[in-house]
């Protein structure tokens, strides 16, 4: 059974600590800017994780001009990122905002799962970030979203601009 990152964002507490560690996953040093995973401060006592949904027709993939997005063997969306081009269509496609720009690489980057066993996991000390089984991905990664909607409904007041 496939693996999933749940995230609960009622739980996060905006410490950024899973940013740190991914950066260090990735980079070797505390690089906010490479960190494959996002939290953004909405307001005092609220904040919204943002990370790869693992889509299941990942638009992004179809997108990427140089074909270095692609599954892994357990099923993970992967970039290549020495061979991006910083073209940026693959952003452009993600629905969830997931996939930005590290601008000291010049490269596009997302959340890869740290080939299955996410390290920002281990650094949530709220148990915001949780990677298990699911029975139902996709169930999974639409729930993450729609709680990821739901509280930024509740922080803007309104569905509209």
């Amino acid at each position: 059974m496939k693996k999933v990152l749940v995230v609960d964002q009622e739980r996060c507490n905006g410490c950024q600590l899973c940013m740190m560690g991914c950066s260090m996953k990735k980079q070797d040093w505390v690089d906010f800017a490479s960190a494959r995973i996002r939290v953004a401060q909405l307001d005092n006592d609220l904040s919204l994780v943002t990370t790869c949904n693992q889509c299941e027709e990942p638009l992004c993939l179809t997108a990427c001009l140089m074909e270095v997005i692609q599954r892994n063997t357990k099923g993970y969306v992967v970039r290549e990122e020495s061979a991006c081009i910083a073209c940026e269509a693959c952003a452009a496609m993600c629905s969830f905002g997931a996939i930005h720009m590290d601008r000291h690489h010049e490269v596009a980057v997302s959340c890869d799962l740290c080939s299955g066993n996410p390290v920002c996991v281990g650094f949530c000390p709220t148990g915001a970030l949780q990677f298990k089984e699911s029975m139902d991905e996709s169930y999974d990664r639409r729930e993450n979203a729609a709680k990821r909607m739901a509280l930024a409904v509740r922080i803007s007041g309104h569905l509209g601009p």
